[in-house]
């Protein structure tokens, strides 16, 4: 059921990028009343895991995806994310307790299956969904932001949306060069096997310079991450050569099966870490930015998803609050900015740490505080 949006000089608004932050934001202002359209080059999401912890679950419950969500995904009461060294002997658990409301604590879901649900979600608030399709240039009026796109058809929107990522166009437009991605010198390797036996826990694994993620999936399927200091382009072949050397440093049950069963024919992905912070504010005039637009940053605290859930949540609560145009998105960057610099900040912490030689127990007192901040209320 749709809500009255108290904010009645927001009806229409247009949200640029289909990913985890802006298909959540439509969701949210779709039930507030709001005539909302999302465009995107690309439909779905790469075939990789994401993990959602910490106060991610809470803003996928506000948006009513959270049942949908935990059915697709694996969830578990406590996180799955305690330390071990290279012979599986637990080194540090840092996983909090369970959570009094009985939501699970951590969920990790196949981004493909967490791309339909949140599409769904969106459409049942009325939302429209078009794929394809960009932004060629954005013109602002007091009231309105006039929008031409790529197909040569145009828009008139009370407020434009850029959740577009990190190559963000909007943020391009609307910014200019203020703000660029930084490479932080290094790439992550992610693969999601089907088939593995389920014989070891899920983990930080700790090598002699490999800090390896694994985690089970729903399906059969199995998340493996590992960083790598080295931010060069690799094809398949470059990429399966460089897991199976991380995978070989590990006598652990589950990692040697991992490594057995990393055949030619398995796609790795790779992804070069960059980091990005806009100083607030994110917005100019009647365009916002949120999601991996205003930060990103490597995966060392796993809450690059989360950042995007929260971001979408809690820009559709100032929206229906009362006020000015600028005064709710003043308020939305005041609860974003500095939790978001604390992810941003403290994972390139980690990933430097990692490169430098930082053992398990260095990594997770440095998570520590960090992650007692995002257990807060966003």
């Amino acid at each position: 059921m749709k809500e009255n949006s108290s904010s009645s000089d927001i009806r229409t608004v247009l949200i640029v990028g289909g990913g985890v932050a802006g298909l959540t934001a439509a969701a949210a202002l779709g039930a507030r009343g709001i005539t909302v359209d999302v465009i995107d080059l690309k439909k779905g999401a790469e075939g990789s895991g994401l993990g959602i912890q910490n106060r991610g679950v809470d803003a996928l419950d506000a948006v009513g995806a959270l049942d949908d969500v935990v059915a697709a995904g694996a969830a578990h009461k406590k996180a799955p994310l305690r330390f071990y060294d290279s012979e599986g002997t637990l080194v540090f658990d840092p996983s909090p307790p369970p959570r009094e409301d009985g939501k699970p604590s951590y969920i990790i879901v196949y981004r493909p299956l967490l791309a339909q649900i949140l599409t769904a979600r969106a459409k049942s608030a009325g939302v429209s969904v078009r794929i394809g399709l960009s932004i060629s240039s954005l013109t602002q009026h007091e009231d309105r932001v006039e929008v031409d796109f790529t197909d040569g058809t145009s828009g008139s929107y009370d407020l434009v949306v850029g959740a577009d990522g990190l190559r963000s166009s909007v943020r391009s437009i609307v910014f200019g060069d203020e703000v660029k991605p930084v490479s932080t010198g290094t790439i992550s390797l992610r693969w999601v096997p089907r088939g593995i036996a389920r014989i070891g826990e899920a983990g930080f694994y700790y090598g002699d310079d490999t800090e390896m993620v694994v985690i089970p999936m729903h399906d059969d399927m199995t998340y493996v991450s590992v960083q790598h200091p080295d931010d060069r382009k690799l094809n398949d072949h470059e990429a399966r050569l460089l897991l199976r050397k991380k995978l070989s440093q590990f006598s652990v049950p589950l990692l040697t099966e991992l490594h057995r069963n990393l055949a030619e024919d398995e796609h790795v992905l790779v992804r070069r870490y960059e980091s990005l912070l806009v100083p607030s504010p994110w917005h100019r005039g009647r365009v916002v930015l949120i999601g991996d637009a205003a930060h990103a940053t490597t995966a060392h605290l796993g809450s690059g998803g989360v950042m995007a859930l929260e971001d979408a949540v809690v820009l559709a609560e100032e929206l229906a609050a009362p006020g000015t145009v600028e005064s709710r998105l003043d308020a939305f960057e005041r609860r974003r900015f500095e939790r978001c610099r604390t992810v941003v900040e403290t994972s390139v912490q980690l990933s430097d740490m990692q490169k430098a030689g930082a053992n398990a127990t260095e990594m997770g007192a440095a998570r520590g505080p960090a992650m007692e901040v995002l257990a807060q209320s966003y």
